[in-house]
């Protein structure tokens, strides 16, 4: 409901309301998921909202980050423990450095499911 083609808003009005009032009002505001401006000049001109899209959180965005960080880490790991295995390359890696990149994709496993609860996402099985 901000930007309608065409139109200007140049007129403003300035009301006085008590802590409780104001608080409503943004309650209201965020569960039709719209800013208190928009939520006010629909209620007092009795339009419909528009379907408005939230931005995402701090929290939410570097989550998502950090899931997306963690991704390439663990498929990196996941590349040097393949090559571990190749027997072409044997002799690059030793067994414990092996056991120790295994062991360290075994751990990166529950903070990528941690990662996608935070962000409200349902972790698939791998």
């Amino acid at each position: 409901m901000n930007r309608v083609e065409g139109l200007t808003r140049r007129s403003r009005i300035t009301i006085r309301l008590s802590t409780e009032e104001r608080n409503r009002l943004d309650a209201a505001a965020n569960n039709s998921a719209i800013s208190l401006s928009d939520y006010v000049r629909c209620v007092l001109t009795d339009l419909q909202p528009l379907p408005a899209m939230k931005r995402p959180t701090v929290e939410m965005t570097l989550l998502a980050r950090v899931l997306s960080e963690l991704g390439k880490l663990a498929s990196d790991l996941t590349a040097v423990a393949r090559a571990a295995r190749d027997p072409e390359r044997r002799g690059m890696l030793t067994p414990f450095l092996e056991r120790d990149l295994l062991r360290v994709i075994n751990d990166l496993k529950p903070c990528r499911t941690l990662l996608l609860e935070a962000l409200g996402k349902k972790a698939l099985d791998r």
